[in-house]
Order: structure tokens, then C-alpha cells, then sequence
């Protein structure tokens, strides 16, 4: 380890020799005061480029509508076709694919076979391509990196400096899961509070995110943004609209699950000094603070450690353009100003800033600090995140082959190889692999020998073969030394599985081709937050209602549960802020939430907890379904006195209530409490279809509160073989609204 630590300072050393920053030692008084002399140039060169009227003609042009195929597109950014992705496919692009398909058709017409032995010829030399380049790129970073490493000990030698102002950019949307947990790492930054803008960037309809963070009662230096509705509704639009509020000499992106290094923002800005005025980014690293939780997030830690710790570091040191990660990447304000911001429309705006920034002929730099992240724990949830990527990635490298021509003059050849091997390349193999791998299933299972010489001659049966071998032997190897150069021994075993993990991946490719094709700029929301909630631990409650006189019963509800000695004096805490109906009461047992017209009731509980279902006469039940008598006129004139029952996963939609099973709590409380239904609802065996509601009707439900106790999940019997352990819990009593014609 004291080896690892001189190679760094001595990498520093030699990066620091080529930016504005020459030095001897990591802390040595000559190199703080050239660090000084920077800061007042640098404040110096910010005054002039981050001059008010610059600014104020950047948000001029940002702010003027754009009309494009007769549709009016506010981006809050300047909108450059040539590096958007609005177009998804130029004309051009749509008929050279349209040529290599009739190529290909025709080949196979008049050459038969022979066109199926070029094909795999040609893919072989494209994996047999990525793997050596693979290699190279772990030597080369094993070897030296040259990623940019700030020592403490210097950042806390300039404690005193006056630091650059810096914004932080934090995009929301439906987040109220982690926003303490964001907000607690940004008040752990080492940073001026008087130097910091924080940002938070929340969608127009995202009422629950911004009172979530109201009730936090946060200092001056954190502002709530709420970006106005449009299209397309993504990510980059919405730190397009943040950059224009933006008053820091630099900004950095934060995701709202995020954890960074609290020295990052200074360590960050001493990389700028020690890289030259060229680099308009530094890409910090990121990680997962998650990394056990199960398998998934297991694979997902190891690809990250590859990809940030070995990766990056060795494209930085062949000097190509480096495709940004989605966070924690830090500019210079002016500069990302001068390359248009991002674009609104490239769902991996990460991956296009980064090949645009080459492009005007500017550099990324990798910092050696950590912002750690929330790995995806749920398979669904980490394809649609996959898929958003791919499609993202795919839309880049087809924006930036508009005008493949641009790349023949040599100073552009890294940008080129770059954009192929790296952006197309690995993202086209995820296509590739489901046909190679069935071709080596094929063989082992059917042995058609005669077949495969025909189709492998002996040059490409040597690529392919040490493609197959020595390359997903070494692609293995690459994750475990990525988990080893991070630290994470107890995942080297794991990654011997993650071919499963391509697997996966190969999956959500063919998601995002299609996704590519019907809805290109669709921005598939990735949730947060799953690692502090285990779902078999809490029990969910949600009343959903339209009328905003629903507070007095919550207050009732509060007072109430405060009478039976749950109040913010023990471990919870109640918070009222000015919107009157925002009101919040937790502790160890119960968590109450009130956001305008919803109210959300958590519970803790066990899954030792198990339910018994109570059902009406005649009633036939197994594991998780009722099925009721049918109704007869009478029951139907007496169903205001009769519980409709609602539990976990009732479906419902305007006129239709589907019902599952009973608990008995809930029966019983709702057998107090009639629900006004029409008398003429048609009822079948297991539907109650209800006719519109009526103002009376609403008023008279309204009138007719639902008391909700804790007693009601604990404590609960079991004297039925037919019940099942209380995993989660979620009633759902629904106002459907009157549609007036």
C-alpha cells in the first residue's frame, strides 16, 4: 500500500508539471503559494468570463422558444441541431443502413453461406478488437495512472483560501425517499457555505419532493428550483434550467441518492489548477454504498469499479474523449456555457457532453474521489435504468456519426476511435453476444462439425476461439481487478457469475432498440431509495382523497395517536410548515405523512405478523382471493350498510373496484363505517361496478371518517391453515372524480 501511495504523489507531481500548478512536494510551501497565485488568477479570469452581460445573453438565447417540425420547444438551453438528438436517425444514416441491409440480403442471395462466413468473420475481428484495446487499457492504468490525485493534506492547507463560488445542480423528481439522506451529505461538505449555491431542481408537479424538502427547514444556501413543465420532461432539461440560476464560478451535478467525498468540491477545484485552463470537466468517481446488498447490486459494484477505476483513467491517459459518468462530474460555469449546456433530448446527456467537450477541443481530467451511490437492488428497476443508458448511449454514437467526414484530419482520430470502440462498440456487442453465444450452445448440444468448419475457417476459428477463451477469461479477470484496485475483496467471487450480468444487459439492449425506434426521448424514472426500506418490514397505507378538508380528520388522526403516547417528545418528530396541508409525524412504529390532498400511513411491523381472512356468508377464499356471493337486488339497496372490501393490490379505475383478500382489521373497521355506493352498482361474483360519484355522495363519504389505529395490524390471531405471513399491506380508498359533460 505505501507503494500505491508514492506512485499517486508522484503522478501527481508529473500531472501537476503540465497544467498551472508545477510542484515538488504534495504540501510544500512553494506549491501553496503558487496555489494562491492561482486562485487570485483564476478569480480573476472568472470576473471577465462570467461577466453579467455574458451571462445575461446566454439566458436570453437560453429562454427564446424554438420551433422545430412546427412544434414550439423551450430547452432552456441554446438548441444546436447538429448535437441534438431530437432526430433521432438523419437521412443519410437511414439509407446507408438501408444499403447494408440490401448488401447483406444480396450477398446471402448469390453467395449463400459465404456471406454468413464474412459476417462472423467481421465480428470476430470486432471482439478480438476490444479485447486488445481492454488489455491495453488496464496495463496502461495498472502500469501509471495519471487520474488526479489530491492529497488532504494539501486541502487542508488552503483551508483559508477564499474558494471559487460553486453551484450544485441536484434534479429530482419524486425523491422524497432520500432527500435527508442528499441533504445530510451536502451539510458534510467541506466547503464556504457563504461560497455554495444548492440547487434543488423539482418538476412542476413534484408537490410531495418540495415539501419534503421544505420540512427540513434548510439554511439560505439551498434553494428550491421548480423547472416549468414542457417537453421533453428529462433530467438534462431540467440542470439546463438550474445552469441559468447557476451563480457559481463552477457547478457540479449530484443525483438525489448521491454520497460524495466531503473534500470533493476543493479537490475538484485544485484538479482544475493542476490541469490547465483546456479541461473543462473533472469526473469524479462513483461507487456504491450498497454493494452487498444482494446479488445485483454485487455485479453492478464491479462493473462500476471497471469502468471508474480502470477505464477511465487509462482513456485519460490515451488522451481520447472520456463519455462522462451521470454524476459528480464538475465544470467550469463559462465553458458549459460556451458548449450549449445539455441536451434536453439525449437521455446519457453524460455521454454526449463528453464527446461534444472533445469535440471544441477540451479535456475531462478523472479525479481520485468518490461519490457513492445506490446500486439498483431490483431486477425491473435496473433494466429500465439499463435500457435508458443503452438507448442513451445508441443516440449518442448516431449524433455523432452524422458527419463521420469530420473525423479524417489526425487530431480528430482519438475522438474517432473513441466514439467507435467505446460508445458503439460497446454498446453493439450487447446486440452481438445472444448470436455467439447461440452459436456455441448449438455446437455443444447439436456437434454439427461438418457445419461450423464451413462457417469457422481456420483464421477466424483462431479469432473466435481466443475471443471465446482468453477473452471472457480476461473480461472476468478485469472486473476482479477492478474490485481489488477499489477494495472490494468480498465481491472477487462474484465476479467469476457476472457473464449472467451480460446476459442482462444484452436484454436490456433489445429494450432500448425498441424504446430507440417508438420513444426515443422517453425517460424511464429510475427509483431511489430502496436500501432503506425492507419491504417485509413495513406495512403501507395509502388514503387517496380530492377534497381538502381531509386535514381536519389526519389532525384528528395525529391528536389521537398522540393521546395514546405517540409524539414528537419520544423518537419521532412532527413538523408543520406554512402550507397548511403539509403535516408529518414518525417514530420507531409509525410514520404519517400528509402532502395536499394525500395521505401516506406507514407502519412498522413484523413478518412474524400473520392475518386471518374474515369472510362474508357463502364466501370461498384460498390463498389470496375471495370470491363473493353473487348480490342480489337487496344486497344492493343494503350495500351503503355493507363494507366494501379493499386490501393490498386492489385494482380500481373509474367505475370498477377489483377486490382481493380480507384482513380482519380493516373488515371490521370498515363494517363501522358505511360507504356510500348508488344503489344501482352491478355487482358479479367478485365485481363491484359503482356508477359516477355525485356530490352528495363524496360529501357524504367525507363526512364519514375512516379511523385508522395501530392497534389494527398488531396482536392480530391466527386460527386459519389458509393464512399467509404480513408482508406488505397497502388499502387504497378511492374518490373518483365527476367528469361534468
Amino acid at each position: 500500500m505505501e507503494y500505491m501511495s508514492i506512485s499517486r504523489r508522484s503522478v501527481t507531481q508529473h500531472v501537476a508539471t503540465r497544467g498551472e500548478i508545477p510542484c515538488e512536494s504534495p504540501t510544500s510551501s512553494e506549491q501553496i503559494e503558487q496555489y494562491k497565485a492561482w486562485f487570485a488568477r483564476d478569480a480573476e479570469r472568472n470576473s471577465v468570463l462570467n461577466d453579467q452581460k455574458k451571462i445575461k445573453a446566454y439566458q436570453d438565447e437560453s429562454l427564446r422558444s424554438t420551433t422545430v417540425n412546427n412544434q414550439e420547444i423551450r430547452l432552456f438551453a441554446p438548441f444546436h441541431q447538429e448535437f441534438s438528438a431530437l432526430q433521432t436517425f438523419t437521412r443519410g444514416q437511414l439509407c446507408t443502413l438501408g444499403v447494408l441491409a440490401c448488401s447483406f440480403l444480396l450477398g446471402i442471395f448469390f453467395f449463400h453461406i459465404g456471406m454468413v462466413v464474412v459476417l462472423i468473420a467481421f465480428i470476430s475481428i470486432i471482439y478480438l478488437a476490444d479485447l486488445l484495446i481492454t488489455v491495453v487499457l488496464s496495463a496502461q492504468t495498472l502500469n501509471l495512472s495519471v487520474e488526479e490525485h489530491i492529497d488532504d493534506n494539501l486541502v487542508n492547507a488552503l483551508q483559508d483560501m477564499e474558494w471559487p463560488r460553486y453551484t450544485i445542480l441536484c434534479p429530482l423528481y419524486h425523491e422524497t425517499e432520500v432527500v435527508a439522506q442528499f441533504v445530510q451529505a451536502m451539510q458534510k461538505l467541506d466547503y464556504p457555505v457563504d461560497r455554495l449555491q444548492i440547487l434543488f431542481l423539482t418538476e412542476f408537479d413534484d408537490t410531495a419532493t418540495r415539501l419534503a424538502i421544505q420540512s427540513l427547514h434548510l439554511p439560505p444556501h439551498f434553494s428550491i428550483i421548480i423547472v416549468p413543465d414542457g417537453k421533453p420532461r428529462t433530467k438534462p432539461r431540467a440542470c439546463n434550467y438550474g445552469l441559468l440560476q447557476a451563480t457559481g464560478d463552477y457547478v457540479v451535478i449530484f443525483d438525489a441518492e448521491d454520497i460524495p467525498d466531503p473534500l470533493q468540491l476543493k479537490k475538484a477545484v485544485l484538479a482544475f489548477a493542476n490541469q490547465g485552463k483546456k479541461t473543462a470537466c473533472v469526473q469524479a468517481k462513483l461507487n456504491f454504498y450498497n454493494s452487498e446488498q444482494n446479488l445485483l447490486t454485487r455485479w453492478f459494484t464491479a462493473e462500476y469499479s471497471l469502468w471508474f477505476d480502470l477505464t477511465l483513467p487509462g482513456l485519460q491517459k490515451l488522451g481520447v474523449p472520456l463519455p462522462l459518468g451521470g454524476t459528480s462530474n464538475h465544470f467550469r460555469t463559462y465553458m458549459l456555457r460556451e458548449l450549449g449546456a445539455w441536451d434536453a433530448y439525449n437521455v446519457t446527456e453524460d455521454c454526449d457532453l463528453g464527446l461534444r467537450m472533445a469535440s471544441y477541443g477540451y479535456k475531462t481530467a478523472v479525479l481520485d474521489s468518490t461519490t457513492y451511490e445506490e446500486a439498483n437492488s431490483q431486477f425491473k428497476n435496473w433494466f429500465r435504468q439499463r435500457s435508458r443508458w443503452i438507448k442513451g448511449y445508441l443516440q449518442t454514437y448516431l449524433v455523432y456519426m452524422r458527419h463521420p467526414q469530420v473525423y479524417l484530419r489526425p487530431e480528430r482520430l482519438g475522438e474517432f476511435l473513441s466514439l467507435q470502440f467505446f460508445v458503439g462498440g460497446k454498446t453493439g456487442v450487447l446486440f452481438i453476444n445472444p448470436l455467439m453465444w447461440a452459436l456455441v450452445v448449438g455446437y455443444i448440444l447439436l456437434r454439427p462439425v461438418a457445419l461450423y468448419h464451413v462457417l469457422f475457417p481456420g483464421p477466424v476459428l483462431y479469432m473466435g476461439a481466443m475471443c471465446l477463451i482468453f477473452g471472457n477469461f480476461f473480461y472476468i479477470y478485469s472486473h476482479l481487478l477492478g474490485c481489488m484496485k477499489r477494495g472490494h475483496y468480498g465481491l472477487v467471487k462474484w465476479t467469476l457469475t457476472i457473464p449472467i450480468y451480460w446476459a442482462m444487459a444484452s436484454v436490456a439492449a433489445f429494450i432500448a432498440l425498441q424504446q430507440l425506434i417508438f420513444k426515443p426521448h422517453y425517460w424511464e424514472k429510475t427509483k431511489h431509495g430502496l436500501h432503506l426500506h425492507n419491504a417485509s418490514s413495513m406495512t403501507k397505507i395509502t388514503v387517496i382523497t380530492e377534497e381538502v378538508n381531509a386535514v381536519e380528520g389526519v389532525l384528528q388522526f395525529v391528536a389521537e395517536l398522540q393521546a395514546k403516547g405517540i409524539s414528537a417528545s419520544q423518537t419521532g418528530e412532527l413538523v408543520t410548515t406554512n402550507v397548511s396541508s403539509n403535516i408529518s409525524v414518525t417514530n420507531d412504529d409509525i410514520e404519517i405523512e400528509l402532502t395536499e390532498q394525500t395521505v401516506r400511513l406507514r407502519m412498522h411491523t413484523s413478518a412474524e405478523h400473520i392475518v386471518q381472512p374474515m369472510l362474508f356468508d357463502d364466501s370461498e377464499c384460498d390463498d389470496t382471493t375471495i370470491r363473493l356471493p353473487r348480490w342480489t337486488p337487496v344486497s344492493r339497496r343494503n350495500l351503503p350498510d355493507t363494507p366494501r372490501p379493499v386490501e393490498n393490490d386492489a385494482e380500481c379505475d373509474d367505475t370498477t373496484i377489483r377486490l382481493p383478500r380480507w384482513t380482519p382489521a380493516f373488515r371490521q373497521k370498515l363494517l363501522d363505517t358505511p360507504i356510500p355506493v348508488e344503489n344501482d352498482a352491478e355487482c358479479d361474483d367478485t365485481t363491484i361496478r359503482l356508477p359516477r360519484w355525485t356530490p352528495a355522495s363524496r360529501q357524504k363519504l367525507l363526512d364519514t371518517p375512516i379511523p385508522v389505529e395501530l392497534e389494527q395490524i398488531q396482536d392480530v390471531s391466527v386460527s386459519d391453515e389458509r393464512a399467509r405471513p404480513l408482508a406488505t399491506t397497502v388499502v387504497q380508498l378511492m374518490l373518483f372524480e365527476e367528469q361534468e359533460r
